[in-house]
This record gives C-alpha cells, sequence and structure tokens, in this order.
C-alpha cells in the first residue's frame, strides 16, 4: 500500500484534561511512541499561561509570555530525551512498559494553582521503574509541566 506523502494540514487540536488520572493514562500511552510531538501536545498552551498569569503585570507582557510558553517547551523535550536514554541504558523499549500503580502528591503554589507530582510505577518482566512529572491545573484543566524523568526501581 503506498503511503501519502502530502504534508497533514488539519488544524491540531490540543485534547484537554479535567482528571488528572485520564491525563496520566493517556501521557502513558503517547510516552510509549518514543516521540517528542506526542509528549509537548501535554504542556499548557500560551492561551492557559496568559489567562492564568496576571498579563496586565509587567512582567508578564505577550513576549514573556512566549518566552515562558518556550522554556516549559524546551525543558520538557530535555527531559524526555534524558528519559529515553534511561530507557536504552537498560536496553528498554517503552512501549513494552506496562503500568502497575499511579502515586498522588497534591498541593498549591502561592497563586493558587493545584499542582500534583505524579509517580507511574511501571514494570517489564521482573523490573520495575518509576516514571515522574509535575502537573498543574490551569483554568480547571491538568497539564504536565515539568520534572519529567525515569529510575530503574526494583531489578
Amino acid at each position: 500500500m503506498l503511503k501519502d506523502h502530502r504534508p497533514d494540514t488539519t488544524p491540531k487540536i490540543q485534547k484537554l484534561y479535567d482528571d488528572l488520572p485520564e491525563l496520566c493514562d493517556s501521557f502513558f500511552s503517547q510516552l510509549k511512541f518514543e516521540e517528542i510531538s506526542r509528549i509537548t501536545a501535554f504542556l499548557p498552551e500560551k492561551s492557559y499561561l496568559k489567562a492564568t498569569f496576571d498579563t496586565l503585570a509587567i512582567n508578564y507582557n505577550e513576549a514573556n509570555l512566549l518566552v515562558k510558553h518556550q522554556n516549559l517547551q524546551l525543558n520538557l523535550q530535555k527531559q524526555y530525551k534524558k528519559v529515553l536514554k534511561q530507557a536504552a541504558k537498560h536496553k528498554l523499549k517503552l512501549k513494552h512498559l506496562e503500568m502497575k500503580k499511579v502515586n498522588y502528591s497534591y498541593g498549591k503554589d502561592d497563586k493558587g494553582n493545584e499542582f500534583c507530582y505524579v509517580s507511574m510505577i511501571c514494570n517489564k518482566r521482573k523490573y520495575e521503574y518509576e516514571i515522574k512529572f509535575v502537573a498543574i491545573k490551569l483554568l480547571e484543566k491538568w497539564f504536565i509541566v515539568d520534572e519529567l524523568s525515569m529510575q530503574l526501581v526494583i531489578k
């Protein structure tokens, strides 16, 4: 069967999550593809950052908002590359991981935004791995923002 090599021009619509466990399930399923674009889709768009921060303040004008968004994206990309390196070090294909359980540790920042340290315990045969990240709730929607990591827990 021939593939169509024309670029996909359909607009990409970001899926939004009201529920953190649903976000974690979706994130875990996309993590297994080992494609960076699937991971950055879980970051908040600029419109969510803009609505959350006081954009009338001098330090959160449009240019600074763009820089903040780009920094979030760049940091998550770097962290994901480290996860992929960690997986390669253990000769692990992420698509073979199975999620066993998820631990949530909720908190609030000084602006009242709810966040959560998420720890997903996954396994492949006798090996157990922990995938961690920070999620934040902006305008009643959950997003992944930082501290993505993976480590071997049990051999």
